[in-house]
């Protein structure tokens, strides 16, 4: 018989399944199933929402019930428009972007995927703020904590207040309308932050999130379940998917997107997530869910459940496209001999240690091997590019965004070239300070580390963007092209050059243009890749060692 139960600072819903009733438990926040019971329990502070499920599904309510759920305030009263246009920016908004506001007030649980510099972070700030969804808590990378202080800076003249947790040691809030806390910290603050009971929160560049088994995860997914249903959950990123479907479950969990997407009212969305779209199977072990199926259909799931993505092709066809052009880069007889060697030697190494016989070991020594040729490529073109770089700044009196992997190979470029390096081992105010150095025009090179310059900055006052050395993922190459585009009004086109030697230039390219056409067709739906049929085919063993 179903009932409902309070004990001990929780309250408990007992009931025969009903898959209608547990896919409505599951909105609730603090949701644990418990086996022994056969029932759902919540945290008392949930006594509203339980009492309401508990009518929607005829379920008795106990007096104990009731009592508790008239001390809980009732849900914030909001303006019933949708358009937030007494907002003071509101008309300074592009129409796409106010689209982009009227959708997420729509979907208030979503992942934003809009391309690079069409202006997520301001959107996500307006519906917030529109509807009254504060205090407002902004979870990103660290290098994009400044970021988002000076967008609220420059868009909230209207005196949009906010504090930036900057320490690792935990402190009393301030007060303000905006909360801002880099991912870096999140672990510290965990407490804290739920503590806060924000009203809305904000996952920037959420595909950091991907990894199930990573603190920040399952600080993450901690947040996002105190959060009361009302709140705005919102993940943000132009690369959702970097490298396979599998790496989207935690972000849409986070969002409360996943049981959208599959039918999880039984307990087995996961699985039929990754049988429908991971090409998941079960080995007798464990679960392989490193494939892709499914694409278009996951896509349209994703539109169904709330993801909006616009390309900037689409909302700003007026600018130039990307132009991609390749600069052979020769190499000594030595250099070649010994790649070839190094090539030789990985070869025969997969072929005595394939994937099916393969432990954890053997798969990690062949990625090391793949990264010794990486560097050693690297550094043997090193200095022919550094000068073509200062040869190509002389004559087009542009700047050049120079981008490498390796320590060794970023400090031995920026040294040629005598240029600043943007390297992972600076901090957020070293990294602004840089930043704003090139944007001035005080230096024509800016060598930088993909890794540190991935996300969140822009750098339009550079001309081209040339690759010294390619990443293992689309989205990374993506991102990097993305920071010199240009964002909105200062955005145009931008010459992309690749500074390939041939080897594991070509494979590594051929990695990058087949992940590039997974990522468009889940995020986008379509099969058209901006880097598909740059680069001919060459090797395919490589895909399988580091997808």
């Amino acid at each position: 018989m179903a009932q409902t139960i309070v004990r001990d600072s929780y309250v408990f819903l007992l009931s025969p399944y009903n898959p209608r009733l547990t896919q409505a438990c599951k909105k609730v926040r603090g949701h644990a199933w418990m086996g022994k019971e056969l029932g759902w329990r919540f945290p008392l502070d949930e006594a509203r929402s339980v009492m309401e499920l508990a009518e929607s599904f005829a379920v008795p309510i106990a007096d104990e019930l009731r009592e508790a759920a008239q001390k809980i305030p009732g849900p914030r009263e909001r303006p019933p428009s949708l358009v937030p246009s007494s907002l003071p920016w509101w008309e300074q908004l592009y129409p796409f972007q106010k689209e982009g506001v009227a959708h997420l007030l729509r979907h208030p649980h979503t992942i934003l995927g809009d391309d690079l510099g069409l202006g997520k972070s301001i959107q996500s700030l307006t519906a917030c703020l529109a509807w009254n969804y504060l205090p407002i808590l902004i979870l990103c990378p660290p290098s994009l904590v400044d970021a988002w202080a000076v967008t609220i800076k420059s868009w909230g003249r209207f005196a949009v207040t906010y504090d930036v947790i900057r320490s690792g040691k935990p402190r009393a809030i301030r007060p303000a309308q905006v909360v801002i806390c880099p991912y870096s910290l999140v672990r510290d603050w965990e407490d804290a932050l739920v503590k806060l009971r924000p009203g809305a929160l904000i996952c920037d560049e959420i595909h950091n999130a991907r990894n199930k088994k990573t603190i920040l995860a399952q600080s993450l997914l901690h947040i996002t379940d105190s959060l009361p249903n009302e709140a705005m959950v919102l993940g943000l990123s132009a690369t959702l998917l970097v490298n396979k479907p599998f790496e989207l479950i935690m972000p849409l969990t986070i969002t409360r997107m996943f049981d959208r997407v599959v039918d999880d009212s039984r307990g087995k969305g996961w699985e039929e997530f990754v049988t429908t779209y991971c090409d998941g199977h079960f080995n007798g072990f464990n679960w392989e869910t490193d494939g892709a199926s499914n694409l278009e259909q996951l896509h349209a799931r994703m539109r169904e459940a709330g993801y909006l993505r616009r390309l900037k092709t689409t909302v700003l066809a007026q600018l130039p496209p990307v132009v991609y052009d390749t600069i052979e880069v020769p190499l000594t007889t030595t250099q070649e001999r010994a790649l070839r060697a190094m090539e030789a030697d990985i070869v025969s190494y997969l072929r005595e240690h394939t994937p099916e016989r393969a432990d954890a070991a053997q798969r990690a020594e062949a990625l090391v091997r793949l990264n010794e040729m990486r560097k050693y490529l690297g550094n043997a073109k090193a200095k022919h590019i550094a000068a073509w770089a200062r040869e190509w700044v002389e004559n087009s009196g542009q700047k050049l965004l120079l981008f490498a992997v390796h320590r060794e190979v970023q400090q031995e470029l920026a040294r040629l070239t005598k240029a600043p390096l943007l390297g992972a081992s600076l901090n957020s105010r070293q990294i602004s300070a840089t930043v704003g150095a090139f944007q001035e025009g005080k230096h024509p090179i800016l060598v930088a580390s993909l890794h540190a310059m991935s996300e969140g900055l822009t750098l339009t006052a550079a001309g081209a963007v040339a690759f010294a050395e390619l990443p293992w993922t689309s989205a990374r190459f993506n991102q990097a092209i993305g920071r010199a585009y240009g964002r909105l009004n200062d955005a145009h086109g931008v010459l992309v050059y690749l500074l390939n030697a041939g080897f594991i230039d070509d494979t590594l390219m051929e990695l990058i243009v087949a992940k590039d056409q997974n990522g468009a067709i889940v995020q986008s739906g379509t099969q058209d890749s901006a880097l598909a049929g740059l680069l001919a085919s060459r090797q395919e063993w490589l895909d399988t060692w580091s997808a």
